[in-house]
């Protein structure tokens, strides 16, 4: 049986702690219907797919990561863990 997921993508707004950890202040819905099967949910295809959808340009490459958390995926800086976007599960099926 396939699986697909649906995900909002939000755009973070956040700042850094003094012990160098991130906290969002802000979060900005983007889209609230992604959807990838579950054989694309490794990081690759997921910066993939943002890079074709025109939420990360090209210049990403190789400057951003993954953060898989379950049910939130983060999208961050890779130098300093800045999180930039967020996928957030809403439905699978």
């Amino acid at each position: 049986m396939k699986r697909y997921f649906r995900f909002e993508l939000r755009a973070i707004d956040a700042w850094g702690d003094p012990e160098g950890h991130w906290v969002w202040n802000n979060s900005y819905v983007l889209a609230d219907d992604l959807v990838f099967h579950e054989t694309e949910l490794t990081p690759r295809k997921i910066l993939k797919a943002l890079r074709n959808w025109g939420y990360l340009s090209q210049g990403s490459k190789g400057r951003v990561r993954v953060v898989d958390e379950g049910e939130l995926i983060e999208i961050q800086e890779k130098s300093t863990g800045e999180p930039i976007l967020a996928l957030l599960l809403c439905e699978e099926y």
